[in-house]
């Protein structure tokens, strides 16, 4: 599907191999996460973009600065999370439940509010996601890199981002707290 009208909005995308700012382009009635999980396009497309080295400091380093292009076309199964663009909150009016999950990478953490039925099983939720659904909206999203001897539900947060899309089969793992106490309820790890 072609879209005639697109709003540019600023974006930072990291990829599973770089961090990428620039303008996303989107239509105006759909939420990030809605365009992404939807089938008409394999790519994100962006513009005015400066490409870097993966990694979580924000703004990056300028050493790990690697090109700069008018255009990119990322892959959208190389898209591990993003920060920009419009998300679209549940809507108030039908029952949901908010479930704080980490999502665990190789050098970071990202923590944050996913939005369920209420009472469904994590395990279920990442099923139909995983499958139809990858990209999800993460509220009160926390970037936290790990340290030796601190427990992952402890680790310094580096930043605080209103709202963020992952793409929940990128993360190497997945944690949310069981209602009854701080300890994590279920993993998922890749094979």
């Amino acid at each position: 599907m072609f879209y005639k009208n697109v709003e540019p909005t600023e974006a930072r995308v990291h990829t599973t191999q770089f961090r990428i700012i620039g303008r996303l382009h989107l239509p105006p009635s759909r939420g990030t996460s809605e365009f992404l999980n939807a089938d008409d396009r394999p790519h994100l497309a962006m513009t005015h973009c400066s490409m870097y080295a993966s990694g979580i400091e924000f703004p990056p380093k300028r050493q790990d600065f690697r090109y700069e292009t008018d255009f990119a076309a990322v892959p959208k199964e190389q898209v591990a999370w993003l920060a920009g663009g419009p998300s679209a909150r549940p809507d108030p009016s039908l029952p949901h439940e908010e479930r704080q999950v980490y999502l665990v990478y190789p050098s970071y953490v990202l923590t944050g509010r996913l939005m369920l039925r209420p009472n469904q099983r994590t395990s279920d939720f990442l099923m139909d996601a995983m499958g139809r659904r990858p990209f999800q909206a993460l509220y009160d999203a926390r970037v936290m890199r790990p340290e030796e001897g601190v427990s992952l539900f402890r680790l310094p947060t580096l930043e605080r981002l209103e709202s963020v899309v992952v793409n929940l089969r990128s993360a190497g793992g997945i944690f949310d707290l069981a209602r009854e106490s701080d300890e994590p309820g279920f993993v998922l790890e890749d094979d």
